[in-house]
């Protein structure tokens, strides 16, 4: 048996056992494995792949690093207790799990956003970035978007999918599963801007994506760093700063929880603080 072959039945085995949303979270993290690990026997698989698979992960996707080595251990552990995996066959014993930071995420501030904007659509990657920026859709949603997602008569955006690796999977939570309402011109920009021979709205790569972000960052002379997921935090931001309320926020992202939303971005804000200092400064005379 290959690790691709017990890594299928375990899912299916333990999708009775644990919350769909788990399921789903250890499939997007298995799902970065490589082709030449997955299809290593089960017995063969030595410290050294094990190791190598999930660091080569890690250089992209760290937290999916880690998820995977999680997700691997369970399911040898599982492998065991079934007795398809000898009890002392352990190859992950000495190797050292995966971790990742967590990191602030850069976005855009108010006065880049129309510079980053005006640079993007002239990009070929220009819808997933507008949806990106001005939906918050995650990369994902926006590449699996399918033209029979948007209803134009009720002007709503059904997300619905997600794209994996060019493959169509499942939302990161049943939160994620959502309608966003729209107006009349955002679903006319979709059509503008989208590839009308096909099934999905945006025909092209992973790579074209980053590739027309960093040159829409360049273009518009911003040198933040804001990776393709800040612009996800920076609809969330700009929003909350033009007044939306944190429960609507979530519902658009997406979020399985308020407590989510509201801790990422009222904090990144930081709007109290500010007003703090500036009253502080004020009465110092200072401005």
């Amino acid at each position: 048996m290959t690790v691709s072959e017990w890594l299928e039945n375990w899912l299916t085995l333990h999708a009775s056992k644990v919350r769909p949303s788990t399921i789903r979270g250890y499939r997007a993290a298995l799902d970065h494995l490589g082709a030449a690990f997955l299809g290593l026997d089960l017995l063969q698989v030595t410290g050294m792949d094990w190791e190598a698979e999930v660091y080569r992960i890690r250089q992209d996707y760290p937290r999916q690093a880690e998820l995977a080595h999680v997700a691997l251990r369970k399911a040898w552990k599982d492998g065991q207790r079934h007795h398809l995996i000898p009890w002392d066959f352990q190859p992950w014993q000495y190797v050292e799990p995966p971790k990742h930071e967590k990191r602030e995420t850069p976005f855009l501030l108010p006065e880049e956003m129309p510079a980053y904007y005006r640079a993007a659509m002239k990009t070929e990657a220009a819808l997933p970035l507008f949806l990106m920026l001005c939906l918050g859709l995650r990369r994902g949603e926006a590449l699996g978007l399918a033209w029979q997602d948007i209803d134009t008569r009720c002007r709503v955006i059904h997300i619905c999918r997600q794209l994996i690796n060019g493959v169509s999977s499942p939302l990161k939570t049943n939160a994620s599963y959502r309608k966003i309402p729209v107006d009349a011109n955002v679903i006319e920009k979709i059509y503008n801007l989208g590839c009308s021979d096909g099934f999905l709205c945006y025909n092209g790569s992973v790579k074209s994506l980053y590739r027309c972000h960093q040159q829409a960052l360049e273009d518009a002379g911003i040198g933040a760093g804001v990776t393709l997921h800040g612009l996800r935090h920076t609809m969330a931001t700009a929003a909350m700063a033009a007044g939306a309320d944190v429960k609507t926020i979530q519902g658009i992202l997406g979020h399985a929880s308020y407590t989510i939303t509201a801790d990422t971005y009222v904090h990144t804000l930081m709007e109290p603080e500010r007003e703090a200092i500036a009253t502080l400064c004020t009465r110092l005379e200072i401005a």
